[in-house]
């Protein structure tokens, strides 16, 4: 692909989608044309050195080893520090020339970790760790046929015979409600037979701070609205404009192919200036 505006796609490439994750809509809400280049024509693009990203998905998973470990009945007696080390390695540092750095970012992760670690009673029962769950979309939405399917981070049993599915959240990502709605119908539709109620937590690692999804009707019906809605634009969008927003700042593609920020774009933008 070209730097610079995509094409028009008149054969709607977009109506070959039928199962649709939160990461997919959202990249289309906030650009359409980063939402082309990622996951239609699914081009490559180096992820530049993020320390930030990196403690996220550091946390992520050292949280994740140690639910796992809880589910399969093991004594929780992992190293935390090692895990950390695990997962935030030295090299990605070192090769940035961040060294210095790396240090800080292994205690910045396990702090995240204890937070997370806190915030599941120990009485719980460990359903699932990062399972996804998906929802086939009924003849009577407007995006009838559709999957949506979201990755739950943590699915727990309280003694109280109430479910909680919960997602955690690091730095300065706020609650997703297309992520938070699709795991929802998704951990819902799989536990209506047990006739149980279902809490839906988010929570901010980075501060301590909870967000419980509203599970009144009118919040679900808004919501999934607007993600049937995105279905639709994505089934019948034949051009991919680039939109600014606050997702420019992590978009692979903004300082290379993006029609608005990129590089490789430049002389594209001065063309079009001159004309």
């Amino acid at each position: 692909m070209a730097p610079g505006p995509i094409p028009a796609t008149p054969h709607r490439p977009g109506r070959r989608f039928t199962s649709f994750s939160p990461t997919e809509l959202r990249a289309y809400r906030n650009c359409p044309e980063q939402f082309y280049r990622k996951h239609i024509a699914q081009e490559k693009i180096p992820h530049a050195f993020n320390r930030a990203m990196l403690r996220g998905s550091a946390a992520h998973k050292v949280l994740a080893r140690i639910f796992t470990a809880r589910q399969d009945g093991e004594i929780p007696e992992l190293d935390e520090r090692a895990l950390a080390e695990q997962f935030l390695p030295r090299f990605h540092y070192q090769k940035a020339a961040e060294l210095d750095a790396w240090e800080g970012d292994i205690e910045q992760v396990l702090e995240l970790v204890r937070t997370g670690l806190a915030k599941v009673p120990g009485s719980a029962r460990i359903i699932s760790v990062e399972r996804s769950y998906d929802y086939v979309l009924g003849t009577s939405s407007r995006a009838a046929g559709a999957r949506i399917v979201g990755k739950v981070d943590l699915l727990i049993r309280h003694a109280e015979n109430v479910y909680e599915h919960i997602e955690f959240k690091t730095g300065g990502a706020r609650p997703d409600p297309f992520q938070e709605i699709i795991c929802r119908i998704g951990v819902c539709a799989e536990l209506n037979p047990h006739g149980l109620p279902v809490l839906s937590t988010t929570y901010q690692l980075s501060t301590g701070a909870e967000a419980c999804l509203d599970g009144g009707r009118e919040v679900l019906r808004n919501i999934l609205g607007e993600i049937e809605e995105t279905i639709q634009q994505i089934w019948n969008a034949t051009s991919w404009p680039a939109r600014e927003g606050d997702g420019c700042a992590y978009c692979d593609f903004r300082e290379t192919l993006c029609s608005l920020h990129g590089e490789w774009s430049r002389s594209n933008r001065l063309a079009n200036s001159d004309s």
